[in-house]
């Protein structure tokens, strides 16, 4: 889906990511960190959010809450090294569960947002519906209580259809506003629920690096001009020159300034959207793969069985030769490195998704009851107390004025003589004192 996305989004949202400790590992997207909050004692639910790699963001602790049976949310701050942070959360609320305790918990995650003065963006799947905001009173708490904390709902299309009801559950609220915002309700067939996005300018954002790549163009017309241009220049001034060093660097600036004129640089933009097309999508799947999308657009607006029938049978047979083209792409390439065991282990970690734990050190240390944020000073603290830690464990021991021989009774000092231990053992290669074919050892210890 990524892939087909003109311009990329800076933070993602996820809700019910089915994740535990181990597959939390294996779902990252090119170009992005991923943080999540799952389930550690059952399965299903659980939140997660994709920050862009140019993004330096911290987690929210004191927002982050994981209750299964109520309300489970994942906030980061977004650092912004010349201005205020900004505040991006996710949220699931479990359908079919206790309303007024999921209020009252969301209720003072946002009474915490709002005393930090931050822009904030929270999106999520809340299953209630805010098309039912007349007929329904836990939905009107919930949007009275958005409201009175200045927060804001970008989208307003159902974002889940079936047979028989389409409804707003899904949703991205935020207590700033900005003048130029494109939002609404993607027409995918990724989960049973449409993706919402929502595009906007925060003028407190870094910008986006964006990768640009350089490429000539060497087409027909191109070519026929620069033969043109060769043929038609006067190489005989660079033959004549009598310093060879000044005829080879005339001739080499003309020839490349003939060059650059005749095949210019250009800027391609767009082209590192490739990077989310996975190695074995051929150009052909990906034209079927459009198809594909185009058949399910057709089948959420039109209620003819036969396009859901149509949309249905393709997309099964696309689905399995997407499953076969990973397969020999794969079965290539551990063919290929059947000799190499590096590569062999490379490959093992690409299929099962392994990404390398990336550790940051905090940005600040407390030290004899103080914060200390210099590097300077982090250094030199770290630095006393190692080579303090001996010394002041030493001090921490309390002295004794006992002998060892306090412990001992009172017949300590007569000898200790242990008996004389007699150890049989059967060698079948060797033979020490055999006695009637079994070999006999014996072994003495004495200690006083």
């Amino acid at each position: 889906m990524l892939g087909n996305l003109r311009n990329l989004f800076s933070v993602i949202g996820v809700s019910e990511t089915w994740l535990n400790d181990t597959t939390a590992e294996q779902v990252d997207i090119t170009g992005y960190n991923f943080v999540s909050n799952h389930r550690k004692s059952k399965s299903g639910g659980g939140v997660g959010i994709y920050l862009q790699n140019d993004l330096e963001y911290k987690l929210r602790p004191d927002c982050n809450l994981s209750d299964p049976e109520v309300i489970e949310t994942l906030f980061v701050e977004i650092i912004i090294p010349h201005g205020k942070n900004i505040i991006v959360g996710t949220v699931y609320r479990p359908p079919n569960r206790n309303t007024a305790m999921y209020l009252e918990k969301f209720n003072d995650i946002l009474s915490k947002i709002s005393k930090d003065n931050k822009h904030c963006y929270v999106m999520g799947d809340f299953n209630l519906d805010l098309l039912q905001y007349n007929h329904h009173t836990p939905t009107q708490e919930f949007i009275d209580s958005l409201f009175s904390h200045a927060f804001l709902p970008l989208i307003s299309n159902p974002t889940r259809l079936t047979s028989y009801s389409a409804t707003l559950i899904d949703n991205i609220f935020t207590n700033h506003l900005p003048k130029d915002v494109y939002n609404g309700v993607m027409l995918n067939d990724l989960s049973d629920h449409f993706p919402v996005f929502a595009y906007f300018y925060d003028e407190s954002l870094p910008s986006a690096r964006e990768e640009k790549i350089f490429k000539r163009s060497f087409n027909e017309r191109n070519l026929h001009e620069f033969n043109d241009l060769l043929s038609q220049t006067n190489w005989s001034m660079f033959l004549n020159e009598e310093d060879p060093n000044e005829s080879y660097n005339g001739f080499v600036n003309e020839y490349t300034r003939i060059f650059q004129d005749c095949f210019p640089v250009n800027i391609i933009k767009g082209k590192d959207l490739n990077k989310f097309n996975s190695p074995w999508l051929t150009p052909g799947l990906l034209k079927s793969i459009n198809k594909k999308n185009r058949l399910y657009k057709q089948s959420v607006r039109s209620s003819s069985e036969s396009c859901k029938l149509r949309y249905k049978m393709y997309k099964n047979k696309l689905n399995h030769l997407i499953r076969t083209a990973k397969r020999l792409y794969y079965d290539n390439r551990f063919k290929g490195a059947k000799n190499d065991l590096k590569l062999t282990w490379k490959l093992i970690n690409e299929v099962i998704n392994k990404r390398k734990t990336k550790s940051s050190l905090p940005t600040s240390f407390k030290s004899e009851g103080r914060t200390i944020t210099d590097p300077k000073e982090v250094a030199d603290s770290f630095c006393k107390y190692f080579s303090n830690l001996g010394p002041n464990l030493a001090k921490a021991i309390p002295a004794v004025n006992y002998f060892f021989r306090s412990f001992l009774p009172d017949n300590s000092n007569t000898p200790i003589t242990l008996r004389h231990l007699l150890i049989q053992k059967n060698w079948k290669r060797f033979a020490i004192n055999s006695h009637r074919g079994r070999p006999q050892v014996m072994m003495t210890s004495r200690c006083m």
